[in-house]
Parts: structure tokens; C-alpha cells; sequence
């Protein structure tokens, strides 16, 4: 799935630079996203309780919106799952519709 990822055909980085800190939380106090972005780069961090599958559906959502995943590290504590992923993003408005699609899980 990641060379799938390392595939995506376009590649536009983000016009003009930003820096966004956004924690968010859905209605579920298990699940959170956390977003940081430098200029097309953006780090995704991302706590919830272990799900069979949520991984690889998390991941799908990077691939359906065209973004390179750069690296992503995984670590399940106590049930606790927490996922990190770095990726390259075409633009604002992609990282936006990546983290929706995320919270919506």
C-alpha cells in the first residue's frame, strides 16, 4: 500500500508556506488528530483505541487523496493505539479533507 501511496501522480507543493497546529477531537474522548504543517509537509498524529483494521483504513484515506506518505510509526499501549505519519500534500484544502475523512472514522 505505501509504494501505491509513493506513486500518486501529482505532486504540487503547497503555495506559500504555513505552519498549522490543530488538535482535534470527534465526540469519541478515544479518538484524537493532531496536525502540523510546513509548507507542503505535514505530520499527522493520531490516538484512538486499537481497532482491527483502523490502520489500514487510515491509510486508504492518504492514498484516495493523493498525498506521499513519507514515514509512519506505530505503537499499541494498554489497548491504546497511537499513529504517526509524515507525508508530502498538495495543498491546504487536501490536508483539511484528509483529517475530516480521519475524525469521520
Amino acid at each position: 500500500m505505501l509504494e501505491e501511496m509513493k506513486e500518486s501522480k501529482s505532486k504540487k507543493p503547497v503555495e506559500g508556506g504555513f505552519n498549522l497546529l490543530a488538535p482535534c477531537r470527534t465526540r469519541n474522548p478515544n479518538f484524537s488528530v493532531t496536525v502540523t504543517v510546513s509548507s507542503n509537509v505535514a505530520f499527522f498524529g493520531i490516538e484512538s483505541v486499537a481497532k482491527h483494521g483502523l490502520i489500514t483504513v487510515i491509510f486508504k484515506v492518504f492514498l484516495k487523496n493523493e498525498a506521499e506518505v513519507l514515514a509512519a510509526n506505530v505503537s499499541v499501549n494498554h489497548g491504546n493505539l497511537i499513529l504517526s505519519i509524515t507525508s508530502l500534500v498538495q495543498n491546504g484544502a487536501v490536508i483539511e479533507k484528509i483529517k475530516r475523512e480521519i475524525m469521520s472514522l
